[in-house]
């Protein structure tokens, strides 16, 4: 029994990690959910590039696919790890090999990935006619950083902002106000 509850738990551990792919891009949370991917892909590892490149594959790439890939074959390798482990020292020595090349993968696709950025910059927008709106960009951190930018306007009652779009663009836009339609394409 008490094999049972390792399982489930280290399953439930592996599926709630996969939902880092199922959260949308939000522009008050980003940072913390990037980290959150970044936690994730550091315990998935080999698991999620062999997920993206299966599902790149049969050109099935959504988050919900990523999701449940993921979780399967997280399962899976959970699975295989538990009866190396039972196989004794040589059997402990792969696993332990293994565990070490996984976060080791991992955390270099992490840096690879761009998934880690930096601190905000919030930039004010008038538009003239009484039109705000607000341009939140996030810089990624790692080998090929891009930039991540989020559009906002005011709610109804004008109190609040409201996320109107999410894009993300190889180089930095330098006035970014100027360029919204540049940066997010035509708006309604």
């Amino acid at each position: 029994m008490a094999k049972n509850r390792f399982v489930i738990f280290f399953s439930i551990l592996n599926s709630l990690l996969a939902t880092s792919h199922l959260l949308p891009p939000h522009s008050e949370f980003f940072q913390q959910e990037m980290i959150f991917k970044s936690l994730a892909r550091s315990v998935h590892g080999s698991i999620e590039f062999l997920s993206y490149s299966l599902l790149l594959l049969s050109g099935n790439l959504s988050s919900l696919s990523m999701f449940l890939v993921i979780s399967i074959l997280g399962f899976l390798g959970f699975l295989i790890l538990q009866a190396l482990w039972k196989e004794g020292i040589e059997g402990r020595e792969i696993v332990l090999l293994l565990l070490l090349f996984n976060s080791a993968f991992g955390g270099v696709s992490i840096y690879a990935g761009e998934i880690l950025v930096g601190s905000s910059t919030l930039y004010h927008c008038d538009l003239g006619t009484s039109e705000l709106r607000q341009v939140i960009s996030y810089p990624e951190l790692g080998w090929y950083p891009g930039y991540h930018y989020f559009l906002l306007g005011p709610d109804a009652s004008g109190e609040s902002w409201i996320q109107i779009s999410y894009t993300t663009l190889d180089r930095a836009v330098e006035q970014p106000c100027e360029n919204i339609d540049s940066i997010f394409g035509e708006l309604p």
